[in-house]
């Protein structure tokens, strides 16, 4: 395997290109701006690079969709498979992001139809790390319950799917190996409450911090998400094995500031 990828720099791409380095797989890291440049025969390009801002929201549509045009042109045109990072939330119209990830996939699924693109879309759920630097539910609940005596939870009754990104990789180097196109989800297939994500913290991290419940208990959008891993299952028989409590023992033990 020959790899190209965009994003490399990103939370998920760091990761990635990490793997990449410990199983000696050979890939190259790309700019947008080098996209006509042929750098070797490659045989997969992982898209993960992706512009959003909250001014000008659909001028930045306009720009994720001409750029995942040429990246669908140069991998008919070069026979790569494309692997795009979409996310969970690409069915739902909740914003720029979200509707420009749909675009994009729509995109992707006219050229496979057209000119024989092989692809895969990967849509991603709340993936999670010892990064506590990065966005997201858990690292956002640990820095705000290690630095307070109470939190108000927004939303407690809202459902996540929390994947660690061990797990996440693990899923990506097994689809490289295969040439069926299509749509994946990738998460654990397991919803949780925000409030009981912030309780499983609490316990874990031995945080001396009271949590309280909003009266809204949930959002007018997006307030369930879980990921469907059926086709996982049959495609590549991925499932994921670090659970929450295990994933919060990780990221525990990997910052040891904790102690």
């Amino acid at each position: 395997m020959k790899l190209l990828i965009t994003g490399f720099d990103g939370y998920i791409g760091k990761h990635i290109v990490s793997s990449l380095k410990s199983k000696n797989i050979d890939y190259k890291k790309i700019q947008l701006n080098d996209l006509n440049t042929k750098h070797y025969s490659s045989t997969h390009l992982l898209h993960l690079q992706f512009y959003i801002s909250k001014n000008k929201l659909k001028s930045f549509q306009k720009k994720n969709l001409n750029i995942i045009k040429k990246i669908i042109n140069k991998c008919i045109k070069e026979k790569i498979t494309l692997i795009f990072f979409s996310t969970c939330s690409a069915d739902l119209k909740i914003n720029d992001y979200t509707i420009s990830k749909k675009k994009c996939e729509n995109e992707i699924i006219k050229f496979s139809k057209k000119k024989g693109l092989n692809y895969k879309i990967l849509r991603i759920y709340n993936v999670y790390s010892q990064n506590l630097n990065a966005r997201g539910v858990i690292p956002d609940l640990i820095k705000k319950m290690r630095n307070n005596k109470k939190i108000t939870l927004r939303y407690p009754d809202n459902v996540r799917d929390l994947i660690f990104v061990e797990d996440l990789i693990t899923m990506i180097n097994k689809i490289l190996k295969i040439k069926k196109s299509g749509i994946l989800e990738v998460g654990t297939g397991k919803g949780t409450k925000i409030t009981q994500i912030a309780k499983a913290i609490q316990t874990q991290f031995n945080f001396n911090c009271k949590i309280i419940n909003s009266n809204k208990r949930k959002s007018s959008k997006n307030f369930y998400s879980k990921a469907n891993l059926k086709k996982n299952k049959s495609l590549i028989n991925w499932y994921p094995k670090i659970n929450l409590k295990k994933g919060l023992q990780k990221v525990y033990k990997l910052n040891k500031f904790y102690e």
